[in-house]
This record gives structure tokens, C-alpha cells and sequence, in this order.
């Protein structure tokens, strides 16, 4: 008897006190129970994380590239932390720079056209 034949025989066991959603079974058992062993699986992973963490220390300040710490009033801009980063992006980005404009409008209208693009482009695949 394979798996899923046990996972079959289990879950036809409940069938009692399923739900027919119309779309499908739901089985609150079977999701409370996948729930627990979820619950059980994170904890287990939980327990092999560093014991050595102590929020009283530097290890709570955020890293800021291997630079030195600054004076609690001062900050750094994201312009200086990834500057590399936008330099390297820049002609991917620039167009894309010049479109925005601030209005919620024109940002749904592009991502409804991009929207209907994929799913032109899953249903031709």
C-alpha cells in the first residue's frame, strides 16, 4: 500500500465530516491535523537557529555595508547605501523613471495591461 493510498483511505475515512464546497472537499481534520505537523516541523527548524543572538548587544544594529556605525542623528540616504546598485541599473531604469508621474491611475492601468499580457501569453502556451 503506497502513501497515497493511506492518505486516500484516511482522508475517505472523514468524508463524514467534510465540507463540499462545490470547488472541492475541505476536510477541517485533515487541515487541522497538516496544521499541527506544519507547527511541529517550524519548531523543530526553530531549535537548530544560533542560541548565541542577544538583543542587549551590536548585534541588534542594522549592517550598513561593513561601515563603522555613525552618530544615532545622522543617516544615511538609500541614494549612498546602493549607489553601485542604481548606477549599474540606470539604463533599465531610466525609462521607467521618466513614466512616473504619481498618479495611482496610470500605475493600475500599466499593471492591468502587463496583467493581460501574461495571461495572453499563458493561455497561447
Amino acid at each position: 500500500m503506497s502513501f497515497f493510498d493511506i492518505i486516500t483511505n484516511v482522508v475517505n475515512g472523514f468524508a463524514s465530516s467534510s465540507v463540499d464546497s462545490g470547488a472541492g472537499v475541505w476536510n477541517p481534520l485533515v487541515l487541522a491535523i497538516a496544521l499541527f505537523v506544519l507547527v511541529i516541523f517550524v519548531l523543530i527548524i526553530r531549535a537548530f537557529g544560533n542560541k548565541d543572538y542577544n538583543k542587549k548587544t551590536d548585534q541588534t544594529k542594522p549592517f550598513m555595508s561593513g561601515n563603522v556605525d555613525q552618530d544615532d542623528d545622522e543617516n544615511v540616504s538609500a541614494s549612498n547605501m546602493y549607489w553601485g546598485f542604481f548606477e549599474a541599473l540606470k539604463p533599465l531604469y531610466k525609462p521607467i523613471l521618466a513614466m512616473h508621474n504619481g498618479n495611482l491611475n496610470d500605475y493600475i492601468g500599466i499593471f492591468m495591461v502587463m496583467l493581460g499580457v501574461v495571461l495572453l501569453l499563458i493561455l497561447l502556451i
